[in-house]
């Protein structure tokens, strides 16, 4: 399905909600999940996909995606593994080696959690690390490119 932005700037969620681009700071999709975050950390948009004829697929949840990131474009959103952050939203990149998860965590505004990215291994992470602080400094001088984690992930 074929996802319409409602009127310049906005989007018409998975839950039917239209919402401004610009609120939106990160996209996680975890399994059957779909969670639009502002740069607070607070949820935007929470949608639980279904495979069946009445909910919502996987399809629906990508043109959204897709939609939202390309509708800023002097605010791009990096992608990460499944999660998607806005470049601006960013304030912090945490190298996370706890117990149980390991990883980097995205923070915004108020130290709000935007998306964490699992990464086991601690060289994986600080090249990880490099490649966004690359990237945003791209963004940051008007020359922004994706960091290329295929490698990494």
């Amino acid at each position: 399905m074929k996802r319409k932005s409602t009127s310049k700037g906005f989007v018409l969620t998975l839950d039917n909600q239209s919402l401004a681009m610009k609120l939106i700071a990160s996209i996680i999709s975890i399994d059957d999940l779909y969670i639009l975050l502002n740069k607070h950390g607070q949820t935007l948009s929470y949608t639980k996909l279904k495979q069946d004829e009445d909910g919502k697929m996987l399809s629906d949840a990508e043109a959204c995606t897709k939609l939202i990131s390309k509708g800023i474009p002097n605010d791009p959103m990096m992608n990460i593994g499944n999660n998607k952050v806005r470049c601006s939203a960013v304030e912090s990149i945490e190298n996370h080696n706890g117990k149980d998860f390991s990883g980097l965590i995205f923070r915004g505004e108020e130290n709000a959690i935007l998306a964490f990215q699992p990464i086991q291994t601690a060289e994986k992470r600080d090249l990880a690390v490099g490649k966004i602080h690359a990237a945003i400094e791209g963004y940051e001088s008007g020359k922004f490119i994706q960091p290329d984690l295929v490698g990494i992930l």
